[in-house]
This record gives C-alpha cells, sequence and structure tokens, in this order.
C-alpha cells in the first residue's frame, strides 16, 4: 500500500484542508498525477499522487481539515495486494458508520471510505439507503451538523460514498465558508475592531501615462505580459517606500513597531469561486520596470489557476488593492494586520480640465491610502500619497 498523507506546501504549512478528490475511490492513478486539492490559508493547489495504482481507501472527505503528514487515502499497486485487504479487514456493508482501518496518524475526527466493487454508487439527489435498511454513511461532522440543524441525516441527498457537511449545509441553505474566505472575515475583523484607521484621498492625473501604458504594448506583446494599470502603481510604490520607511512597517503588539528592509508588495487578486487572494511580489523595491512586469503577470495568472504555494502569499509588507477594472471610482481599504498601510486604486475617469486658457479631457485616477494611526501620523501618510501622484504623473519616472 503506498500511503497518502497531507503535503507540506510551504514552510509555515501546518494543516489542510481536503477541497476536492479529482479521483474516485477505485479509480486508477499514476505517480504525479493531481490527485485532489488542498486548500490552506493561503492557497489552493494541486497535490500529486506519491505513487501508481488504485485508489482503495480514502480517510479525509471533502471539507475536513487535518495536520500535515496525516494519512488520508491509501493507494494499492497491485490487484493482489488489496484483495486480501478487502476480505479480511473491511467491515460489513450495513454498518452504520463507514469502517474504519487502523491507519498511523489517522485523524479521529475522520471516517474511512473504501473501494468495493460490490457497493452501489449513490446518484446525486438519490437516497442515502433503502427504507428497509437505514444504512447511512456519514461523516462525524456531517452528523453533528444535522443534529445542530434539526435535519433527519437519513434524508440528506449526497453523492459520492457518504454524506459530508456542505451535503447537509445545502439542504439547510446555509453556504459553508471555504477556508479562504473564514481568513478573509477573522483578519477584516480584527483589522476593523483593532486598528484606528483613516483614508487620505488623491486624484492623479494619469492622461500622460495611459499614452505611455499604449507605446508599451509591442514590448509587452514580446515580452508575453500584459500592463494592467496596477502594474504601473506597483511600481511606483516599490519605488516611494525607501523614502517612507515607516510605511513599510508593521505593529508588533506590546512592543512598538517594526520597519522592513525589503519592499514585499501583495496585490489583491479576485479569484472567481475563492475570493480575494494576495499573493506577494517579492524584494519588490529590487525589481526594473519588466521584472515587475513578469512577477505580477506570474502572480495574478498563477492565482486565477489556483497554481501557487503557500510561500506565494507570505510574507508581504505592504499590500495594493484595485478595482481599476470594475469603474468604482474610489473606495476605503481596510488595512491588512500587522501591515500598517494599504493602498487602494480606483477606476480612472476622463474629466474636463483648464489648459492653456481651454478645456481639455484629461484622466484620472483615484487614490486611497488607508493607514494605521497608532504608527502613522496625517502628515507622513499625505506626503507618501503625494509622492505616489508625482511619480504616476511622470510616467518616464517608472520605466
Amino acid at each position: 500500500m503506498i500511503e497518502v498523507t497531507m503535503p507540506v506546501l510551504g514552510l509555515t504549512m501546518e494543516q489542510g484542508t481536503v477541497v476536492a478528490w479529482l479521483k474516485d475511490v477505485g479509480d486508477q492513478v499514476k505517480e504525479g498525477e493531481a490527485l485532489f486539492l488542498v486548500e490552506t490559508d493561503k492557497a489552493t493547489s494541486e497535490a500529486p499522487s506519491p505513487g501508481s495504482g488504485t485508489l482503495v481507501s480514502v480517510f479525509a472527505g471533502e471539507g475536513e481539515t487535518v495536520a500535515v503528514g496525516t494519512i488520508i487515502a491509501l493507494i494499492a499497486e497491485t490487484a493482489e495486494e488489496f484483495a486480501p485487504k478487502t476480505r479480511a479487514e473491511l467491515a460489513p456493508e450495513t454498518a452504520t458508520e463507514a469502517p474504519r482501518t487502523a491507519v498511523p496518524q489517522k485523524s479521529q475526527s475522520m471516517e474511512q471510505t473504501t473501494f468495493d466493487p460490490a457497493r452501489p454508487t449513490v446518484a446525486e439527489g438519490a437516497p442515502p439507503s433503502s427504507p428497509g435498511r437505514h444504512t447511512v454513511f456519514a461523516s462525524p461532522r456531517a452528523r453533528r451538523r444535522a443534529r445542530e440543524l434539526g435535519i433527519d441525516v437519513k434524508a440528506v441527498p449526497y453523492q459520492g460514498p457518504r454524506i459530508l457537511e456542505h451535503h447537509v449545509l445545502a439542504v439547510s441553505e446555509v453556504r459553508p465558508l471555504t477556508r479562504v474566505r473564514r481568513l478573509i472575515a477573522e483578519r477584516m475583523t480584527l483589522s476593523a475592531t483593532t486598528i484606528p484607521q483613516v483614508t487620505y484621498r488623491q486624484r492623479c492625473d494619469v492622461t500622460e501615462l495611459m499614452e505611455t501604458r499604449k507605446s508599451l504594448r509591442s514590448e509587452a506583446a514580446r515580452r508575453q505580459v500584459s500592463l494592467p494599470l496596477d502594474l504601473f502603481v506597483a511600481r511606483a510604490v516599490c519605488l516611494a517606500l525607501p523614502d517612507f520607511p515607516e510605511l513599510n512597517s508593521e505593529w508588533v503588539e506590546g512592543l512598538g513597531i517594526r520597519q522592513h528592509p525589503e519592499v514585499h508588495l501583495a496585490v489583491a487578486v479576485d479569484v472567481e469561486t475563492v475570493g480575494l487572494l494576495t499573493p506577494v511580489i517579492r524584494n519588490a523595491g529590487s525589481l526594473d520596470f519588466w521584472q515587475t512586469a513578469e512577477e505580477l503577470e506570474r502572480l495574478v495568472t498563477g492565482a486565477k489557476a489556483k497554481k501557487l504555494g503557500p510561500d506565494d502569499f507570505a510574507g508581504a509588507t505592504f499590500t495594493l488593492t484595485s478595482l481599476a477594472v470594475t469603474g468604482v471610482e474610489s473606495f476605503d481599504p481596510l488595512v491588512v494586520p500587522p501591515q500598517v498601510a494599504i493602498l487602494g486604486v480606483g477606476s480612472p475617469t476622463a474629466t474636463p480640465a483648464h489648459g492653456q486658457d481651454q478645456l481639455v479631457r484629461r484622466r484620472f485616477l483615484s487614490l486611497s491610502l488607508t493607514t494605521d494611526h497608532r504608527v502613522l501620523d496625517g502628515t507622513p501618510s499625505a506626503r507618501f500619497l503625494n509622492r505616489i501622484c508625482n511619480l504616476l504623473e511622470r510616467p518616464s519616472a517608472l520605466l
């Protein structure tokens, strides 16, 4: 038997949540082939199979969280290896809980799902068992949630080998929180309730910047990168932060303020079905314009494809969040603790402006800088925002 364990996908990872199994029990798998999706507090990633054979046992259902190194499935390399195990070790199908197999490090809160060719599969929407037998295969979390909500677990429709918590919640019309959404909720609640925040707003004339952006398209196509407005703002932030080190710092509760020698810029990316992710451009202050463009392209593309690892989301010292493509002109972002500042980027708008005694059409961009007032007073915050605008209004300085 080949043991499938919860992998370590980052230096800070301690546990992971099984989002979905990409193979069903009984399927053939190949070594290195994506076996399941695992979600950490940083990202959702594909976990490869450690070997080739038949997936015969699954111990962690979708939605269950386990520590790294925990055995969550078994793969039989040969049919001969699997046959005696099914006959000698598996409990009868009529058990009220899925049979358990003694597996080292297996969580007490998990149940085993095991391949049995004789067991019929349950179609979506079908009752879990025949009326006469009342056989129900359900995870402990599903049973506990059903009791809390007053739902008869036998009446819950489901697909797969057993009833999981999300099947119960679907019946109750409660949408379960993903790990990412739960983390966002925790962080933003902490931010709103513990940090005294002030937002400063300024409009920048980006007419020349938009023209410069057009002139760079051919080079960008050659390098296979895009030129979002966020790229130019990110570049301005990285050029300005060395002169304002207090904005590239963090609040250390009970101790003081820690300033970071390097700029690690987090850029918010909205990922469909997942939520807002913030991959980090590491050592962003040491990159030139095109290096920044290439790294931003890698991170945004990887986040949307769910291909990034936890280390791609670690260590941010400043965050950039943008609604430039939505039409929203301005908004007040919340500081991401323990950082002390975040810059919000609105959508550029065409506005009449005075120029040489006549009205001319100019493009203006609204920026919103939110800072932790425990660390930053109004003047340094305003000066930093002024510097960002000055750089954006002189696009040659960004290249």
